[in-house]
């Protein structure tokens, strides 16, 4: 899933229905998406996927939106957009959540459920021929790492077990690290003796289970997480336009329509809930524990 960003800001006054009031906004709506947060979608489709959704908010709701959607290679893109007003709401991964933290509405945050979960557990995962029972056993050993947005976490939470064990960081403990996006190409390698180890969440592993149960009776969990929130969508801070309510109530409803679903597939998610920020405290403060380690 990639997106980039492009697009420059315009504004315009519209008078539309709110509440039975007449309401008049200096800009339209605008969204902003964090590369990290995106999948194995050619990136032209994901953006046609955006803007089918936003056009479909503009017309059933009568907001004026921007359906060109704002995405972002760096932090500091999204740090300057964010402080010049240049989107209203973001979806970004939680590490990247807690590096800009101050710039966020924390009272407005929204999940995606997959498997009926916001939380992803990430496991390390080995051959149960290979003699490996426990991390320390894999001192010198190769991994695949899968990289997506429902495992943002888990490099950090693998550093951080290393960490408690009195072990190296993961970049000194593996003789190799390999990191790739889909989740087949993360466990297959162990399952055909190509790596020694991979870190996948493990909602992902049990799916892959569940359609190939030989790969159970290959592989075994020798290490698991506790859940996480990997990430969010937020609106900025100081966002107080009365159009905060009818985007939050789409968004849950995204599941509802095709549009929606379209953009849930992108994002790895079944549908979307609300959240409180202390639901987010354990994610946050796995963060602060890897950024000690630095």
């Amino acid at each position: 899933m990639r997106f980039f960003l492009c697009m420059s800001v315009t504004v315009f006054c519209f008078l539309f229905l709110f509440s039975h009031d007449s309401y008049c906004s200096e800009e339209k709506f605008r969204i902003g998406f964090s590369i990290k947060t995106l999948g194995e979608v050619n990136q032209n489709d994901a953006i046609a996927a955006v803007q089918l959704w936003t056009n479909g908010l503009a017309s059933d709701n009568k907001i004026p939106i921007d359906p060109e959607p704002i995405i972002f290679s760096s932090l500091d893109q999204m740090k300057n957009a964010l402080d010049n007003r240049m989107i209203d709401c973001v979806n970004i991964t939680t590490p990247e959540f807690a590096a800009i933290e101050n710039k966020i509405d924390t009272n407005y945050m929204i999940a995606g459920l997959k498997q009926n979960s916001m939380y992803e557990e990430y496991v390390v995962i080995v051959r149960k021929s290979s003699g490996f029972n426990s991390i320390n056993d894999l001192q010198n050993k190769s991994i695949v790492e899968l990289d997506t947005s429902r495992t943002s976490l888990a490099p950090l939470w693998l550093d951080a077990e290393l960490h408690l064990k009195k072990l190296q960081p993961s970049t000194s403990f593996f003789s190799k690290i390999e990191s790739v996006n889909n989740l087949t190409a993360s466990v297959l390698p162990v399952f055909f003796n190509n790596s020694d180890a991979c870190l996948v969440n493990k909602s992902g592993f049990e799916t892959m289970v569940e359609l190939n149960p030989q790969l159970d009776q290959q592989l075994k969990i020798i290490l698991q997480s506790k859940p996480y929130i990997p990430m969010l969508f937020a609106f900025r801070a100081n966002y107080n336009s009365p159009f905060k309510n009818q985007v939050l109530s789409h968004l849950e409803n995204w599941h509802n329509s095709p549009e929606g679903r379209q953009i849930l597939t992108i994002f790895q998610t079944d549908s979307i809930i609300r959240f409180t920020y202390d639901q987010l405290l354990d994610s946050l403060e796995l963060v602060k524990r890897h950024r000690s380690l630095q």
